[in-house]
């Protein structure tokens, strides 16, 4: 279930390093805005929540949720999604439930 690449938007304060103030059409500043790649995971609230136990359990520089966008979705770092596929196919395969074998011979209860 990793999906879709998109785009963050963030609004943010005018330039910093330049010193120069951006203004609008009535004088006011700027805000500047600052787009980040990411990719889109979308899936249920069980998955989702793995995701971000996975994120919160490494360090600072190594976390790659961008973003937690509603109840069902997150955007995470692109350099993240080969390592998420894997990790999430576990889950998947450790969480799904398997209905039981029925036996095709007679059950111990028949009477004869």
């Amino acid at each position: 279930p990793l999906s879709r690449k998109c785009h963050k938007l963030s609004p943010r304060a005018a330039v910093e390093s330049s010193g120069a103030r951006p203004r609008g059409r009535r004088g006011e500043p700027r805000a500047m805005v600052q787009a980040m790649k990411g990719v889109l995971l979308k899936g249920d609230i069980p998955l989702k929540e793995y995701v971000l136990s996975l994120n919160e359990s490494r360090i600072p520089s190594e976390k790659f949720v961008i973003a937690d966008l509603d109840e069902r979705t997150l955007l995470i770092q692109p350099q993240a999604k080969a390592f998420l596929e894997e990790k999430l196919q576990g889950f998947v395969e450790e969480n799904q439930y398997q209905p039981p074998l029925r036996s095709s011979g007679h059950s111990a209860g028949n009477r004869k």
